[in-house]
């Protein structure tokens, strides 16, 4: 119905007087305040939805799941046993066959050593003096 007031409705009223009361409590921002409220507003959503962006395409992963922890060195391990077992089924050298195989050619050249020492006649930790050419 109407109140009587200028034929409007009385809701209309009741809301303008609303909007009024809601201004003396707390007034809008106008001119430049209203514009920097605006644009932080915006650059606000802008961060929210490329945080939720992010999110999405990380698939909720926390940060310490790209920097290490337990999950990191699990990860190391799986791919060691992984990288022997393919090692294994190729027939390539196990860490034990390199192990022999390093300790073999480190006996091998002690043993070119003394001969060589023994061709120059021994040097017994001495340097060898050998003479200028003329």
């Amino acid at each position: 119905g109407e109140d009587g007031i200028g034929g409007a409705p009385a809701s209309r009223h009741r809301r303008g007087e609303n909007k009024e009361r809601l201004d003396e409590i707390a007034p809008k921002a106008t001119g430049r305040d209203a514009l920097v409220e605006k644009r932080s507003a915006a650059r606000q959503s802008n961060r929210d939805a490329s945080a939720a962006k992010d999110d999405a395409m990380l698939g909720g992963m926390l940060g310490d799941e790209l920097g290490g922890g337990d999950d990191f060195r699990a990860a190391m391990a799986r791919q060691r046993r992984t990288q022997e077992f393919r090692q294994q089924r190729r027939g390539g050298p196990s860490a034990e066959q390199i192990v022999a195989r390093v300790e073999t050619a480190q006996a091998s050249e002690a043993e070119k050593m003394v001969q060589f020492q023994h061709l120059v006649g021994g040097f017994q930790g001495n340097q060898i003096h050998i003479p200028r050419r003329e």
